[in-house]
């Protein structure tokens, strides 16, 4: 009997794991109208900064806090006149979820993952009391979705599990 249990559980493991990898694996296609951006199309500014952007349209983390890897993907509009964020999370069996679009210019907005903890940020904008030049300490539960704006300071977007959606944080 023990050695039948000992077999459940080992092949119980085993898939949970091949379920895991094929999530992990799984291709992310872009929605219709919108393509993937070659490394051969990563404008100069992009490089520039790949040691914080290494992968700039897309971003792997834990964002919805379930333990598994979720994905971030910055698609670009078909003729490159504009973009849109998209997460894609395990929760939820990889479903798309739009984050922000624009028709805006897509080369300035690279994407990293902010991983969970404390992070000292700084903004020449000022951070909630609206102070110019100020510095606060913020604390994320669940890795995070940073979309940078390279000429100024960019956006973050955390995943709210009540609301099920992602939403802003004031991280100037």
């Amino acid at each position: 009997m023990a050695l039948s249990k000992q077999l459940f559980l080992i092949l119980g493991a085993i898939s949970l794991f091949a379920s895991c990898a094929q999530q992990s694996t799984q291709r992310i296609e872009p929605p219709p109208g919108f393509r993937s951006i070659l490394q051969s199309e990563y404008p100069q500014a992009w490089l520039v900064v790949s040691d914080q952007f290494p992968t700039p349209d897309r971003a792997t983390g834990d964002f919805d806090g379930d333990g598994l890897q979720d994905q971030a993907r910055l698609w670009i509009r078909d003729g490159s006149d504009g973009w849109m964020l998209m997460a894609y999370l395990s929760s939820l069996a990889g479903t798309p979820i739009k984050i922000t679009e624009s028709a805006g210019n897509p080369w300035r907005r690279p994407i990293r993952a902010i991983r969970a903890g404390d992070h000292r940020l700084h903004s020449y904008y000022g951070i909630g009391t609206g102070k110019a030049d100020s510095t606060a300490v913020v604390h994320l539960r669940n890795d995070a979705i940073n979309l940078a704006y390279l000429e100024s300071e960019g956006v973050t977007f955390v995943w709210n599990i009540q609301k099920e959606m992602f939403e802003s944080v004031a991280m100037y």
